[in-house]
């Protein structure tokens, strides 16, 4: 459909639409934005949520949920290193 529109002596059909998408990179960018900060904010809530619960059951199950929530962290921490830091595997561009 895109060829009707394009003569021969313009831009081809795949730069055309690289053109189209560079034209919205700002929409990209800020719903990538959007959508990180919004997944922090669930996260975040949901972990105040279950620690408050716990803190009204009293100081053994909030000690609990604290050691959960760090062995978590540590855990997160430890089995990103090695592809990030060892094996290269996401590369800036």
């Amino acid at each position: 459909m895109v060829e009707k529109f394009v003569s021969d002596k313009t831009i081809p059909p795949d730069l055309l639409f690289a053109s189209f998408i560079h034209s919205f990179s700002f929409v990209f960018y800020f719903l990538q934005v959007l959508i990180s900060v919004s997944a922090f904010c669930v996260v975040t809530y949901t972990k105040v949520a279950i620690s408050s619960l716990m803190r009204e059951e009293g100081r053994k199950p909030l000690l609990w949920c604290g050691i959960s929530t760090q062995l978590g962290s540590f855990l997160g921490a430890v089995s990103i290193f090695a592809p990030v830091n060892v094996y290269h595997m996401f590369k800036e561009h």
